[in-house]
């Protein structure tokens, strides 16, 4: 017997999980992440592109601090994001 299924599931990255990852240069994340937490991308001195997927409902404080994303585009199925301490995700960002 044989069973086909189908498992979705939901994934956040937790904070700081790819900081400083210096060689980390462009990220498309999956559908099924719905939450960034805080800092998950600061300090990736490389990182020029960041895909965010339209499934993302939450994005934690200065998430993409001291990147080389010049451009970003925020799904609008973002309810919710962090700024009560630091100014939200894009605090402290390099303006061009």
């Amino acid at each position: 017997m044989s069973y086909n299924s189908t498992v979705e599931y939901k994934a956040s990255i937790e904070g700081w999980a790819f900081g400083e990852c210096t060689s980390l240069k462009n990220v498309n994340l999956s559908e099924n992440v719905t939450s960034i937490e805080d800092e998950v991308f600061r300090g990736c001195t490389a990182l020029e592109t960041l895909i965010l997927p339209e499934s993302l409902t939450y994005m934690g404080y200065e998430m993409i601090e001291s990147t080389a994303i010049s451009s970003i585009t925020i799904p609008k199925n973002v309810k919710s994001c962090d700024e009560s301490l630091h100014n939200g995700p894009l605090a402290k960002c390099k303006i061009m």
